[in-house]
C-alpha cells in the first residue's frame, strides 16, 4: 500500500484499511490467487489506517464488513471478537468503545430471542433500537435492562 500511495499521482486516491486478507481462487480454480495477509491480532488493521492517515488520502475504504471468505471481516467474530471494530473506533476518535459494541449485541440477542418465541413486534426493542441509531446509549441500555420487568 505505502507504495501505491507514494506512486499515484491520481487526485481521487481512495485508500483502503482491512485487518487481513486470504483467498481461495487458486484453491477453487477461478484465477491465480493473491498474496495473503495475516490478521496478526489486529495489526494489520492498525497499520494499514495508519498508513492510510500518514498518506493524507481524503477517502478511505474499510474492506469489508463480513467477507470471512477472504479474511477480511471487520464485523465481530469469536475469534476476534469486536477487536476490529475497537480498532477503528479508536482511529475515528468516536466516543464510544466495547461497551457500546457490546450493548448493540445484546440488543441483538434480545431481538432474536423475540423472534424466536414468534413475538412479532416489541415495542420495547424497537425502542432500544431508535436509542441506538441515534446514539441514545444510556436510553437504550436503560430499556434493554427492561427485559422480563412489568
Amino acid at each position: 500500500l505505502a507504495d501505491f500511495y507514494r506512486k499515484s499521482s491520481d487526485p481521487l486516491m481512495i485508500g483502503s484499511a482491512c485487518p487481513g486478507f486470504y483467498d481461495f481462487y487458486e484453491e477453487g480454480g477461478a484465477q491465480q490467487g493473491f498474496p495473503h495477509l495475516k490478521h496478526q491480532n489486529g495489526e494489520t488493521l492498525q497499520k494499514s489506517l495508519e498508513l492510510a492517515k500518514e498518506s493524507q488520502l481524503e477517502y478511505l475504504q474499510l474492506v469489508t464488513w463480513n467477507d470471512f471468505g477472504e479474511g477480511t471481516m471487520i464485523e465481530p467474530t469469536v475469534e476476534y471478537k469486536f477487536k476490529f471494530l475497537e480498532i477503528v473506533q479508536k482511529f475515528t476518535g468516536v466516543p464510544y468503545g466495547v461497551a457500546e459494541l457490546e450493548l448493540v449485541f445484546f440488543y441483538y440477542l434480545q431481538r432474536k430471542a423475540s423472534r424466536a418465541a414468534g413475538t412479532a413486534k416489541d415495542a420495547r426493542l424497537d425502542a432500544a433500537f431508535k436509542a441506538l441509531a441515534t446514539l441514545e446509549v444510556e436510553k437504550a441500555k436503560a430499556l434493554l435492562e427492561q427485559k422480563g420487568k412489568k
